[in-house]
């Protein structure tokens, strides 16, 4: 009991000192660029790193498969559109005038591009 009178109290210092805003800008950007892989290879399956615990209980750090889900969709007319939800809002990138080739779904990769850039840049 001595030795807890010696101790002394401080305020513990934040570990992380991102700010909110860039981390969802950073999860954003490599969100995008999981939709430039799917363009490139529609059968593309992400991978990530999770802890599970083996039998015996000890934590194991294992690669975990996960689907990546079309951001884009193209309507009748052959337009492609980009959408993504940022929590429970819907957002739509740039219409028509960024695509650069209308009605076909190779403007959707330059599309992405300029969505990823312009989330960088802020």
């Amino acid at each position: 009991m001595k030795n807890l009178k010696s101790l002394t109290f401080t305020a513990a210092s934040k570990q992380s000192n991102t700010d909110p805003i860039a981390r969802k800008r950073n999860k954003l950007i490599a969100r995008l660029l999981e939709q430039k892989l799917l363009i490139d290879n529609p059968s593309y399956i992400a991978t990530e790193q999770r802890w599970q615990k083996t039998q015996m209980g000890d934590p194991v750090l294992v690669d975990v498969k996960r689907r990546v889900r079309r951001w884009w969709y193209q309507d009748a007319a052959g337009s492609v559109f980009l959408l993504w939800s940022e929590g429970y809002r819907v957002r739509e990138g740039q219409k028509c005038h960024c695509c650069g080739v209308q009605g076909q779904a190779s403007g959707s990769y330059r599309r992405v591009d300029r969505s990823s850039h312009k989330q960088r840049t802020g």
